[in-house]
């Protein structure tokens, strides 16, 4: 790779050890991914702060590279960490996790990170601007990201992402090029009635359905001008980047580097069309139902799990409105999911007592897919997120039950899954 005298200052050590143990990983990446050069960055977003993504391996990486002085040289959010930081206890997460998850964060934090603690810093804090380079990690934040606020920023793993904070640079490929961010696959979604799509969780749907036919490739969405919201395109982004390999979409007349479709497929006519039908939307919908035992008429629930990506305050507006729909069932656990950022927001407008008194439970800076779960003994889940409902079966071990946001308050309220597959 061709480095500049600041990027070759590092890598000899005159910058500092951690400045030049990450300019090594980063230059030996970027030699074989084929990057002929650095490119500077303006923000990251590290997903590897997460104990449980990266273990003892990460934890001890990240304290190395503290100890060596590491400092990040761009403004550096963190995603979420592996617990409820102020009610870990509450939520059944061991002390031994717990004490390895405040030595993660407290390293990144030295380090100089933002503790922002969620899955969504673009709906607080560090929002990039247009077309401007950043270093970020987490599939759906890298999706949005390129997709909905038109920045640029490559599928980073984690500790890669640690790297780039810390020297402000990453390779020059993959999606920060322009001719790597042209749609290939288009996905005609005009026969699904409006009714359907108006609930951003549609969005998630057609994100599961088009990240598992697309897989790595970019697509496009036509048909969808009219009605679409930064909530639908949210649960599209989490949805795709996780049944697929989604790095980026367009949704023409809404997204920002696609006005028209010849614009999103830079003028290439050799893409792929789908035309997306009634049948195979509710084919997708039914396939984010993953059952562990035999389907009956009425199912019990235990859990209703909200805010996958983190819910936004506009999201917990939405969602109070629909707790007017009954008082919840005693035997059924409502959680949601969010930033201390949003909660203490709806501290202050009074939303955070009112949601608590209805019987929502929130869990802070976390997720409950990167904490431990062998003490819940859960058997049915139900959630709105498409990106919950694919990853939770196999870590949960329970049947999930995928549904839009009023259906997860109707199952709250009468203590069994309702809904289109569970009436």
């Amino acid at each position: 790779m061709k480095l500049n005298t600041y990027e070759q200052e590092m890598l000899s050590g005159k910058h500092g050890e951690a400045k030049r143990v990450a300019m090594k990983i980063l230059s030996r990446m970027g030699e074989i991914y084929g990057a002929e050069e650095m490119i500077s960055v303006e923000s990251a977003h590290i997903d590897g702060c997460s104990y449980s993504a990266v273990w003892d391996a990460g934890l001890d990486f990240a304290e190395k590279m503290e100890k060596l002085g590491g400092q990040v040289a761009v403004p550096t959010s963190l995603n979420i960490t592996s617990r409820d930081i102020r009610e870990w206890e509450k939520f059944q997460v061991p002390v031994g996790f717990a004490k390895k998850c405040e030595r993660m964060e407290n390293a990144y934090i030295n380090m100089g990170c933002i503790p922002t603690w969620t899955c969504s810093p673009y709906q607080y804090g560090n929002v990039p601007r247009f077309g401007t380079h950043i270093a970020w990690a987490e599939s759906n934040a890298v999706n949005y990201a390129n997709s909905i606020l038109g920045a640029r920023t490559e599928r980073y793993g984690d500790l890669i992402d640690l790297c780039c904070a810390l020297v402000g640079r990453a390779p020059y490929m993959g999606l920060h090029k322009t001719e790597n961010r042209a749609a290939k696959v288009v996905y005609d979604i005009s026969q699904i009635p409006m009714k359907y799509l108006e609930d951003p969780s549609a969005f998630a749907v057609l994100g599961y359905l088009v990240g598992k036919d697309v897989k790595e490739e970019i697509p496009a969405v036509v048909g969808a001008e009219s009605f679409v919201g930064k909530e639908h395109l949210k649960a599209f982004s989490a949805a795709s980047a996780a049944s697929g390999s989604v790095g980026m979409f367009h949704v023409i007349g809404c997204t920002p580097e696609a006005r028209t479709l010849k614009e999103a497929t830079q003028g290439k006519e050799d893409t792929r069309n789908v035309a997306v039908d009634e049948e195979m939307y509710w084919h997708a919908y039914e396939e984010l139902t993953h059952l562990s035992e035999k389907r009956e008429e009425a199912q019990s629930a235990d859990l209703v799990l909200i805010g996958c990506p983190h819910l936004s305050y506009n999201q917990m507006e939405y969602l109070y409105r629909y707790l007017k729909i009954g008082k919840k069932n005693e035997q059924v656990r409502f959680l949601v999911q969010t930033s201390d950022m949003v909660y203490q927001l709806l501290s202050r407008s009074g939303l955070a007592r009112k949601m608590e008194d209805w019987g929502i439970e929130f869990m802070r800076d976390g997720c409950i897919l990167n904490q431990p779960m062998n003490d819940w003994k859960l058997k049915r889940v139900v959630t709105n997120s498409g990106k919950m409902a694919y990853y939770a079966p196999g870590h949960l071990k329970a049947s999930v039950y995928f549904r839009g946001m009023a259906d997860c308050v109707r199952s709250a309220v009468e203590g069994r899954v309702m809904g289109p597959c569970g009436k």
